[in-house]
């Protein structure tokens, strides 16, 4: 379905160039549900609008590499081609609905404007279809709420109108890139479950976009970690989860609250602070805040993301001094 190898891509910046994506490797299988994880600042949501083709140019630029849907590459590919595949065959949920949707029209035009603009629906048809979409997604009322604004809805509800708007036709990828920001827990819940009914019932492909790995747990298939612009772990989450091997891997799951843990379990920290794009290391970027680095070689070379020894061949990892995981292959 999609298939990214080497992106990179680049952001002109008052202090020089800064690299925020460097040499990105990802594929998603048809159907499949793929996680993108890492802190702010690794790259995940740069990655996304490279595929969307929504980088801010001319400040932002793809440099490198190749984003291929369905065979075909998008680096490259003219605005107007690029216009027509965006919504019809990629789409993507936005982390804040509130600055995405338009202020100043009523939600079910902002549908039906989808709809009319990829799919060429008369007016009437795609009235009948923008309630079908938000009937979909939950919007109690739906006929009601095509006249309301996008400042009447509550968070949660602002953010299936997005996930409506995403998927009013039928795209065959969904990115979801932090779906589930600065809504609570339960409708947090919801959100999740209902991008998991659409990609079931709908046949799409899922790119889901996090920081937190208690999502990508209950939601995706495979995930991808990445920091400092690099996917240094790849894996089954499940697999990901038994046993990562990444130490910063590691550290993300240390610092999650456990409920069947001690109850005085103090949280593990990463010490230290991510590298700034501009800093221009040339080994390994989490060698400083690394408690397993070597001082030689995580200085100066940067680990390619190869097979654990002991591990499946889905699991790979870029570290030269991986933690050990026990034999996956013997345990199945």
């Amino acid at each position: 379905m999609l298939e990214i190898a080497g992106l990179e891509v680049e952001f002109r910046t008052q202090r020089g160039v800064v690299r925020a994506v460097d040499g990105v490797d990802l594929a998603l299988e048809v159907g499949s549900t793929t996680g993108l994880v890492g802190e702010s600042g690794s790259g995940k949501s740069v990655t996304a609008l490279a595929i969307m083709g929504l980088l801010p140019e001319p400040a932002a630029r793809v440099i490198g590499g190749s984003i291929r849907l369905d065979g075909v590459e998008l680096v490259g590919m003219p605005e107007a081609q690029l216009r027509r595949r965006r919504g019809s065959e990629v789409a993507m949920v936005f982390q804040d609905p509130m600055t995405s949707l338009n202020p100043v029209m009523p939600i079910g035009a902002q549908i039906v404007e989808t709809l009319r603009a990829h799919l060429r629906h008369d007016r009437r048809a795609a009235r009948r279809r923008a309630v079908e979409l938000l009937d979909f997604v939950g919007i109690p009322g739906p006929s009601e709420r095509l006249a309301s604004y996008p400042h009447q809805l509550s968070g949660g509800m602002r953010q299936r109108v997005m996930i409506a708007i995403a998927i009013a036709c039928e795209p065959k990828l969904l990115i979801a890139d932090e779906p589930t920001t600065a809504l609570d827990v339960t409708i947090q819940a919801q959100i999740l479950e209902l991008l998991r009914r659409t990609v079931d019932e709908r046949g799409m492909t899922l790119l889901l976009i996090t920081h937190d790995l208690g999502v990508v747990a209950g939601v995706c298939d495979r995930t991808n970690v990445m920091y400092a612009g690099k996917v240094v772990e790849r894996a089954p989450t499940a697999a990901l989860f038994r046993a990562p091997s990444h130490h910063y891997t590691r550290g993300l799951l240390q610092s999650i609250p456990r409920l069947d843990g001690p109850r005085k379990t103090i949280l593990a920290s990463i010490e230290g602070l991510p590298p700034r794009p501009s800093d221009g290391l040339r080994g390994c970027p989490f060698a400083p805040r690394c408690p397993a680095r070597l001082d030689d070689r995580c200085w100066d070379e940067m680990p390619p993301l190869e097979r654990l020894p002991g591990a499946t061949a889905a699991h790979l990892v870029a570290c030269w001094n991986p933690a050990p995981v026990p034999d996956e292959r013997a345990s199945a």
